[in-house]
């Protein structure tokens, strides 16, 4: 729901309140590196400490204002400190808009937005305010001793870099963790990225059927037993066969069809572990060691004229052969792991469906996005006789307007 009209611009407010501190941050930082204090710095003193306590008292002003108004406090701290658009990582639950989508993220989103989050905020209040210490420590250098020696200026130097490097690097690799378990499910690039950076709180892009079969179901992201979740092909089959038993008549249909398919999708990934354990027990990683160094002993090709040629080309067909074999058991992991996340959003939207029974809107949301997972699971694998009904009009669906839930 919109905010009322008498919290327009309560939250900017906060915002520059939040910056004029973050002024002061790194004009102590300019200080640090020179120890001096000249005109110019006293100006820039006086007028941010001005602007923020004005800021703090009109601020304050206006949410005593509202709450003689009649709106409760905690309407009113959330319209001045609510979270800020901008902002990536976790927020107090308290704080955050209505219909806020963090808890639902999954825990590859969360982790990847919580680390970027963190890195900025090591950049703004790390690594810049350091910057400006070096920057006027190197400026005032010819007027003055040092202050401290540099190795200390050095070591601090060094310990800001350590701050924000880390968790760039590792902002950096649950990125591509995300990639990697997005795409299977979220073909569109653009998508993935802006669900990095969208604010969570923006229900109509939350919403979208595309980026909703993403989420986890409502109301059990916080509460739910990670001990009672199934976690194997059989136990999540057997949980979405047993859901759709209890579905009410109007939706029993689509439980049917998440029931097909996932049976399709079991009958897959058993398939694909039997390939699995073929294809290891004719592998032999020993023998790939020994022919590279029976390769490597028989030196280069020496052209036409070398005698060990034949050998050679032997020995690197056999080699060639047992890569194959490796990057086919890669592929065949890799479609295997695609085909169990399906299997396991299948199951989570059939546990929001059941929860919907009795919100239409939440319910029609549910099937849409069973119905969009059904009809990519059927061009992955090809309809079975219960989904072939509703493949092509999903298809249809999606490709049409892949923005309205159907």
């Amino acid at each position: 729901d919109e905010p009322p009209i008498q919290f327009e611009g309560l939250s900017n407010l906060f915002i520059v309140i939040l910056m004029c501190a973050l002024g002061l941050w790194n004009l102590g930082a300019w200080w640090l590196g020179t120890i001096t204090s000249d005109l110019l710095f006293w100006i820039f003193l006086v007028g941010l400490s001005a602007s923020l306590a004005g800021i703090a008292m009109r601020l304050a002003f206006r949410m005593r204002r509202l709450r003689r108004g009649g709106f409760e406090w905690p309407a009113i701290l959330v319209g001045a400190f609510g979270q800020p658009r901008s902002w990536l990582g976790w927020y107090p639950p308290s704080l955050r808009a209505p219909g806020d989508a963090w808890e639902r993220l999954p825990l590859e989103l969360r982790r990847a937005r919580a680390m970027l989050a963190w890195t900025v905020v090591m950049l703004f209040l790390v690594l810049i305010p350091n910057m400006l210490t070096v920057i006027s420590f190197d400026v005032s250098n010819n007027d003055r001793r040092n202050p401290y020696p540099l190795s200390v200026r050095d070591a601090v130097t060094d310990g800001a870099l350590t701050l924000f490097l880390f968790p760039a690097a590792a902002a950096f690799l649950l990125i591509r963790r995300w990639e990697l378990f997005s795409r299977s499910r979220l073909a569109d690039r653009d998508l993935r990225g802006h669900a990095l950076v969208m604010w969570t709180g923006q229900r109509s892009f939350w919403r979208r059927p595309e980026i909703a079969v993403l989420l986890l179901p409502e109301g059990s992201a916080s509460g739910r037993n990670p001990s009672l979740e199934p976690t194997t092909i059989s136990g999540l089959l057997s949980a979405v066969g047993a859901i759709a038993n209890t579905l009410p008549a109007p939706v029993r249909t689509v439980g049917a069809q998440a029931r097909a398919s996932a049976r399709q999708l079991a009958d897959a990934i058993t398939s694909l572990d039997k390939q699995i354990a073929g294809l290891a027990r004719a592998l032999d990683h020993e023998e790939a060691r020994r022919l590279v160094d029976k390769l490597a002993a028989l030196g280069p090709d020496g052209g036409p004229a070398d005698e060990n040629r034949e050998v050679r080309e032997i020995l690197q067909k056999q080699l060639d052969t047992v890569r194959g074999l490796e990057a086919r058991i890669g592929d065949a992991k890799a479609r295997r792991a695609e085909r169990f996340e399906l299997l396991k959003a299948l199951w989570l939207q059939a546990v929001e469906l059941r929860a919907a029974t009795g919100d239409a809107d939440r319910t029609n949301r549910t099937t849409g996005r069973i119905r969009t997972l059904c009809a990519e699971i059927a061009q992955q694998l090809g309809p079975s006789p219960v989904t072939r009904a509703f493949a092509d009009e999903a298809t249809e669906a999606i490709r049409e307007n892949p923005t309205i839930e159907k």
